[in-house]
C-alpha cells in the first residue's frame, strides 16, 4: 500500500504521474564496487572464507576473514552477512566498507 501511495498507482494499476501523498524515498547513497561484490558472491557460490580490510565504525580499520552466506540490500546499503573468525560472532558487513577481497583456499566452511 505504502508503494502505491509513493509512486501514485492508482486503482487500475496503472501509473497516474503523480504521488496519491507527498512522500520522501531513500536513495541508495552508495553501490559496492565489482571488485568487491565479485569475491563475496564467488565465496558465498563455492561456501568459502575471504579476506579483506574492513573500516568499521566502531573499531576502526582491521583485517578480517569472514565466511559469508547471505547478500542484504537495506534499501540504503548493501551488506554481507557472515561469521566473523575475530569476533567468533555472525555479523553484518557493509560492502563499501570493504577491501582487498580475496578468497583463501582452504576447505569450505559448515555453518
Amino acid at each position: 500500500m505504502l508503494a502505491v501511495l509513493a509512486h501514485g498507482f492508482g486503482y487500475s494499476g496503472m501509473y497516474t504521474g503523480n504521488a496519491l501523498v507527498p512522500c520522501e524515498l531513500p536513495i541508495i547513497f552508495s553501490r559496492p564496487s565489482i571488485d568487491v561484490l565479485a569475491p563475496v558472491s564467488r565465496a558465498i557460490h563455492r561456501q568459502k572464507i575471504i579476506s579483506l580490510n574492513y573500516q568499521s565504525h566502531t573499531s576502526g580499520f582491521s583485517q578480517r576473514e569472514i565466511a559469508p552466506f547471505a547478500l542484504v540490500n537495506d534499501g540504503l546499503r548493501w551488506h554481507v552477512r557472515a561469521y566473523d573468525r575475530k569476533s567468533k560472532e555472525f555479523r553484518d558487513f557493509v560492502l563499501t566498507r570493504m577491501a582487498d577481497v580475496s578468497i583463501l583456499l582452504i576447505r569450505p566452511f559448515k555453518v
